[in-house]
Order: structure tokens, then sequence, then C-alpha cells
């Protein structure tokens, strides 16, 4: 699991999010800016709480990639087709 604790809850960075969820960068990004998802400043950095990632998931997403409770249960998945899943860069041997 990645993230930071602050107060029993975990804080993700955007890019922590963005991989914990799927999602692409921009895509938290744009939620943010459309209140689809709250972000939290600490000390000048944008972070995004457990507890809003879960809330973004229940009221968007696939509600069965909540079964872990550490998050990693919907790692890699995006949480619906209407989201726009993350880019991959094509591997470069």
């Amino acid at each position: 699991m990645t993230g930071t604790a602050l107060n029993g809850e975990v804080l993700y960075t955007v890019r922590e999010a963005a991989k914990e969820t799927g999602l692409a960068y921009w895509t938290i990004w744009d939620y943010f800016k459309r209140g689809k998802l709250m972000k939290t400043k600490i000390g000048g950095r944008t972070v995004v709480r457990h507890s809003e990632l879960k809330k973004l998931i229940r009221d968007e997403g696939d509600a069965q990639c909540l079964t872990d409770s550490t998050m990693n249960g919907f790692k890699g998945q995006a949480m619906a087709s209407r989201m726009r899943p993350a880019r991959r860069r094509p591997d470069t041997a």
C-alpha cells in the first residue's frame, strides 16, 4: 500500500491516488475541479484522503473493488467505463 497516515487516515498524493484507482493523473485533477473529489492541502502539497477515494468509488465506480480495506483491491482497475483509464506508455526495450 502506498500513502502516508495522518491521524489514522491514509493520505495519497495525486499520483498515488491515480495509481491506486487506475485513473489517469489528470482525471484526478479534473475531479477536483468538478467537485467529484475533495482535495486536502498539507504544507502546500495536495493529497487525497482514503475516505474520499472510497466515496468516489462508491458513488461512481465498481463497489466490488473495495473489498480489500487497504485499497490494494482496486489497484490497476478502471473504476467505471465512463471514466478515463490511465494511459499506458509503450514499453521501450
